[in-house]
């Protein structure tokens, strides 16, 4: 099977290495074929320079979209994209080394499934006053999703996957793009 991996970034190189650093960390079973793009969201930062050193590690093929917003470069990144699964994550996001592995498990045990999703943790650069560990919230600041370890179906009302840990499966993704009136396009911020 052939994954890829999907990560657009806009001058966020810091977090960009520290995300491209865990996947160097990543436990690739034998017969997995896999691609990283990362697309270049018109960084003025040393992004390049980051993705370049990873390179060296990693398959990672580098693409650049001019035009500022996360659906642009999405929908860059989908049009490039070779695999039969495509995982999106984010430039902030630490994966865990068998976070490859567990999709291909759930993949191989529901082949009829289009999507699925994973727990996301937030991981903060300093300890976080109490405070924002109690209130720590699905939808809010941060992006927390809670599933538990169990590898299941979702169930009906369940909240489903975010972006920052989601895989399709090539036919349900490549037939569709994201809207570029949402999301963070600059100082136009407009979310659904």
């Amino acid at each position: 099977m052939k994954v890829t991996v999907l990560i657009c970034t806009w001058n966020r190189a810091g977090y960009l290495d520290k995300c491209l650093g865990a996947m160097r960390m990543l436990e690739i079973p034998p017969a997995l074929q896999w691609e990283l793009l990362v697309v270049n969201n018109n960084s003025t930062d040393n992004t390049d320079q980051i993705i370049a050193h990873h390179a060296e590690w990693l398959p990672i093929r580098r693409l650049f979209e001019p035009k500022a917003g996360k659906s642009h470069a999405a929908n860059l990144e989908i049009q490039h994209a070779t695999g039969e699964l495509i995982i999106c994550t984010d430039d902030d996001v630490l994966v865990a080394p068998g976070w490859l592995s567990a999709y291909l498990v759930a993949a191989q045990q529901w082949p009829d499934a289009s999507f699925f999703g994973g727990t996301i943790d937030p991981w903060f650069e300093v300890e976080p006053p109490r405070w924002i560990k109690k209130y720590l919230v699905v939808r809010g600041p941060y992006s927390v999703l809670q599933h538990g370890a169990d590898v299941r179906p979702f169930l009906i009302g369940e909240v489903g996957p975010y972006g920052a840990n989601i895989v399709f499966r090539s036919p349900a993704l490549k037939n569709f793009r994201f809207d570029s009136t949402h999301g963070l396009p600059g100082a136009r911020r407009r979310m659904v």
